[in-house]
């Protein structure tokens, strides 16, 4: 290992998965919050080596910046309707299929094409079907509502011109799942 001299501090940019060694087959240590402070000792191959208690593990260099992020904020209506738009619309599906979902109504939000609040995203007539079918109004898991949190505090997960989710193509692909077409 090279002699390392000089460290920095840096700050995660969104969760990052905390590894054992620089891969991602690693096992996971711990998983990090938004704007933790790390020192990062050295980067190597895309990988930041970090301090810990026990010693030294890696995380993605990628994930880091030299200042805090800005970190979004949310009022509880906008949790609530999230949570809701996710049972209604893919209450028991994955974490990752959930964070599609909502990463579209984010997308639509911050897009001139789609109104600028969540609730009138979600709410705008014939756009989810949970509005019209009831599924809006199930009891949101606790999943959803992790999910929910996760995407108002981190942001999208998808390109910001994704902008339509649906079981069927609306627009060119650009992810299929088991479940849906995310397009734009």
């Amino acid at each position: 290992m090279p002699y390392v001299c000089d460290s920095e501090i840096r700050y995660t940019t969104t969760e990052v998965n905390i590894r054992e060694y620089p891969s991602e087959n690693a096992p996971i240590l711990d998983t990090s919050i938004v704007n933790t402070e790390f020192e990062v000792i050295l980067e190597i191959d895309g990988w930041a080596m970090i301090t810990t208690c026990d010693g030294f593990a890696y995380m993605r260099s990628d994930w880091f910046s030299y200042e805090p992020v800005d970190v979004p904020t949310y009022s509880l209506e906008d949790l609530e309707i999230m949570a809701h738009l996710l049972a209604g619309e893919c209450q028991s599906y994955s974490d990752e299929e959930q964070r599609y979902v909502g990463s579209v109504a984010l997308n639509r939000v911050a897009s001139a094409e789609f109104p600028d609040t969540l609730r009138d995203v979600v709410f705008q007539r014939g756009q989810y079907s949970c509005t019209r079918d009831g599924n809006y109004y199930r009891q949101p898991t606790d999943r959803n509502w992790a999910n929910a949190q996760w995407l108002l505090e981190n942001g999208s997960v998808l390109p910001e011109h994704v902008l339509y989710q649906s079981g069927g193509k609306q627009g060119k692909v650009y992810l299929k799942t088991k479940w849906h077409y995310y397009c734009y």
